[in-house]
Parts: structure tokens; sequence; C-alpha cells
């Protein structure tokens, strides 16, 4: 028996939230060569089913994985699948707001990622991995970093540090460190500032703002530095100061 197909030859916008019993038909739609949005907030049933779809080319992806007591590799297999439609696309954001997923950078390997936002525990050499291994990455959050995990020395070398193979502008670290002062966060900013080339805007907790301080001091090491903003909150939210390398503020 044949079945009817959904035409949807001028859609340029598709967005949906999770309304997973609406999308059984997805799979028999029929979509335009490209579309310019398609933003999917998805737990694994409806992802399930949006891998049985056909997906035009998009200049904008932003996929989002929601909380979710099922299967997680079998979500982020899907997620990988639709990312597919993001191959030639502007921007291919992906969000894990699954505080549960077990975040690896081998999960994010031969896909294209430009932003990425991470809700579960990141440890310091995922983060690391992450940076190094995503060519095509411009933004990364972390919301949970685990300072436990940063080296007791990863700032102690007089020599230069090499660059990260990394495109990434945009930077923001946030833990719930029980330590004061977060020293361990602190080197994992300084080590992370100074490898990151194209860096432009760093956002931190406000309990780490001497890091402007220490990076000041290796300024002619690391030049890059002189065109990095620093931005520091109250709660990972809230803009509270924007300073230069020199200290200064910015806005």
């Amino acid at each position: 028996m044949s079945h009817t197909k959904a035409h949807f030859p001028k859609l340029a916008h598709f967005y949906t939230n999770n309304d997973s019993d609406e999308f059984p038909i997805l799979a028999t739609c029929v979509f335009p060569r490209h579309i310019e949005t398609l933003d999917i907030k998805a737990q694994t049933k409806l992802l399930r089913l949006l891998v049985l779809a056909t997906w035009p080319q998009t200049e904008h992806l932003k996929l989002t994985l929601l909380p979710s007591y099922t299967d997680m590799d079998a979500s982020f297999g899907c997620i990988r699948h639709l990312l597919k439609s993001a191959e030639t696309s502007k921007t291919a954001e992906v969000a894990i707001s699954n505080d549960s997923f077990v975040v690896e950078q081998e999960l994010f390997a031969g896909i294209r990622v430009t932003h990425l936002r991470l809700s579960p525990p990141v440890g310091f050499e995922t983060m690391v991995s992450l940076v190094d291994n995503m060519p095509s990455l411009v933004n990364l959050c972390v919301y949970d970093f685990e300072s436990n995990t940063v080296p007791d020395k990863i700032v102690d070398c007089s020599n230069r540090l090499a660059p990260f193979s990394s495109k990434l502008q945009q930077l923001s670290i946030d833990c719930l460190d029980d330590e004061y002062p977060p020293v361990r966060t602190i080197n994992a900013v300084v080590y992370m500032v100074k490898r990151l080339t194209q860096l432009k805007t760093v956002k931190v907790p406000i309990s780490v703002i001497s890091v402007v301080g220490l990076l000041n001091k290796e300024r002619s090491m690391y030049p890059h530095l002189n065109n990095v903003l620093f931005k520091f909150t109250d709660d990972g939210y809230l803009d509270t100061r924007t300073l230069d390398i020199f200290g200064n503020n910015k806005y």
C-alpha cells in the first residue's frame, strides 16, 4: 500500500521541541533541497523518528539533546546522523543538556560542529581534547568543569606552550568548585588561553579574576593575549565585569 507524502516546497525554517507524538509523518516528508534553519530539541524517542526523514542541507543547524533516561549512545548516534545535513552549513550547534551524559572527544570525531554547549561534567583532558580535535569549533561552553581533574603543574613551565590547532574564538568555563581560591580552575583557564591563539572572549566565574594579572605578565610570549576580553560572572549568567589583559574595564 502506498503512503501519502507531505511536501513542503517553500519551507525555510523547521523547529521542534520534543513533540514526538506529532512526527511519525516525518519519515515520508519531502523537503526542499535547502532550508535556512533546522532547530531540534529532543529526547531519544523523537531523535529516532527524525533520523528516518531525509533532511535537506541547512544554513544553520541547532541540535539540543534534552534530559532523558534512555540510551545515550543511541541518542548521540542520532545526532551524528542529523549533523550530516550541516556538512556545508555556516553554523552547526550542539547542546548536551543531559547531565548524565558521558562526554568523550571520540563522540565528535569526524563531524563538523561550530558551537558546543555541555551541561554534563567535563574533565580537563576531555576539554583539551575537544578543542584540539574539533577544527571547526569556534564556541565552547562547559557548564560543569571538573577542577579536580587538572594536573598539578600544567602552568609551571618557562617555555612557550605550543598553540592548539584550533579556531576557537569564545570559551566559557563554569564549575562548582569547593576550593578557594580555585587554584586548579585558574591554572586551567591560564593554560587554555595561552594555547588558543584566535581567542576573542573568555567567560569565567568572578572567583578566577586573578587570571588577568597572571596572563598580563606573559603578553610578550603570547601576543594574542592583547586581543582577549575576559567576562567575569557571579552565577554563570550575569556579566559583572569585562576586562582586557591590562585589567581595564571595557563595558
